[in-house]
């Protein structure tokens, strides 16, 4: 049966994700086909889809990226690269991430203006959910 790995907004980790699927033993194995499925061919068949301009870099396309902050000790190539993101790229720790062609965030710090205010609305937000929850 088909399967998506995602998260259920209780983390935004999606290496920690697929890992905690490679170790319930859903799609597990050294071929890692039932994960590459999961996590790489299913969500671009939907991408494909549902928002058609995407899906490869290349002039003309659009192209959200996160670059992880990951150097491995041994190559990668497309053969191994899930047996790098479940044990090599732990905690999922992103260097820059890239939305429409804009850094909006590298190295660590939120790249945009408003980056003060963004977090007092979260705060904000976060607190107004606690008290729906708790009272």
């Amino acid at each position: 049966s088909d399967y998506l790995i995602g998260t259920d907004g209780m983390s935004f980790d999606m290496i920690a994700s697929l890992r905690s699927q490679y170790l319930l033993g859903k799609g597990s194995g050294e071929d890692f086909s039932e994960l590459k499925k999961a996590f790489f061919d299913m969500p671009l068949e939907l991408q494909k889809h549902y928002f058609p301009n995407t899906g490869r870099i290349t002039a003309g396309m659009d192209a959200d990226i996160a670059v992880l902050d990951y150097i491995p000790e041994t190559p990668i190539d497309r053969n191994n690269l899930l047996g790098h993101l479940i044990f090599g790229a732990k905690g999922g720790k992103v260097h820059m991430t890239i939305a429409d062609g804009q850094i909006l965030y590298n190295k660590g710090e939120l790249t945009f203006t408003f980056e003060t205010s963004l977090k007092n609305q979260i705060k904000q937000a976060a607190e107004k959910l606690h008290r729906s929850y708790y009272g």
